[in-house]
């Protein structure tokens, strides 16, 4: 892949959203930024319209041609496409992100993890920056979370990390997550239960011209693993995991039904 051009400028990264002294989200959340109780109620009823990948991401993601570092992605991702709001960005992100093999190390790396050209690049980078965070993906140091928080932050976009409950495949249909009288947490541990621990999860939450919106990049990369010539099965695992590696193919595809 071609070197972003020299006098190519990447955009101010978003601040961390942080509180004001009013104990106020900045971009505000507010009845403005999210969806109306009504809007959500609409969800129940109404079919879900699934979103369309942004192809020319996912081509620019499977290719044999890599980016260097995060200024020469950003400019073939973005700029070099004119894509100008945020929806548009933040689609083509999500859309590459979820179509790539975490074990592909996206940039060089320095020759050794503790040698000298390792510690300039650690020093030339921001701790949280993709040309940071996106290797540390590869090496399964970091998540898809942590990936598209980056990445959204550093194209000028407030994006957040959001911690919860989801019910995944590890949850059985009207499974209670409490047994009768047990406390959320444990009187003496503080400890979840067993079943609200196994269910913990997170995802992003990103501010788009000015509203916010969820994205799941980790249940978005569907990893297929690919057995035989005829018998493909859904991998449902860890980037990393054994269950993954044992696989004889792995190939990558983006279920836009998260985005």
């Amino acid at each position: 892949m071609s070197a972003a051009p020299s006098d190519f400028k990447l955009p101010t990264a978003a601040p961390l959203s942080k509180k004001d002294k009013e104990g106020h989200y900045q971009p505000p959340v507010d009845s403005n930024s999210c969806s109306s109780a009504a809007d959500v109620n609409n969800l129940l009823v109404k079919p879900h319209t699934e979103q369309p990948v942004d192809s020319k991401a996912r081509v620019l993601a499977l290719g044999e041609a890599k980016p260097s570092c995060w200024a020469d992605l950003y400019y073939h991702l973005i700029t070099s496409r004119g894509l100008k709001t945020d929806e548009e960005k933040v689609r083509a992100i999500f859309s590459w992100l979820c179509s790539k093999s975490p074990e592909e190390i996206p940039f060089p790396q320095p020759e050794a993890a503790d040698g000298p050209k390792a510690k300039k690049h650690k020093q030339d980078h921001p701790l949280d920056s993709p040309d940071v965070v996106l290797p540390k993906l590869a090496n399964g140091t970091a998540n898809y979370v942590q990936a598209f928080e980056s990445m959204c932050r550093y194209s000028g976009i407030p994006c957040v990390t959001v911690r919860g409950i989801a019910k995944s495949v590890d949850y059985k249909v009207g499974q209670p997550l409490l047994q009768p009288n047990e406390p959320l947490f444990h009187p003496e541990t503080g400890a979840l239960p067993p079943l609200i621990a196994s269910l913990q999860h997170s995802w992003n939450a990103a501010c788009l011209d000015g509203k916010w919106y969820l994205f799941d990049c980790t249940w978005a990369a569907q990893r297929l693993a690919v057995r035989g010539q005829n018998a493909t099965s859904t991998t449902p695992t860890t980037p990393n995991s054994a269950t993954a590696k044992a696989a004889a193919t792995l190939q990558y595809e983006t279920d836009m039904f998260y985005y």
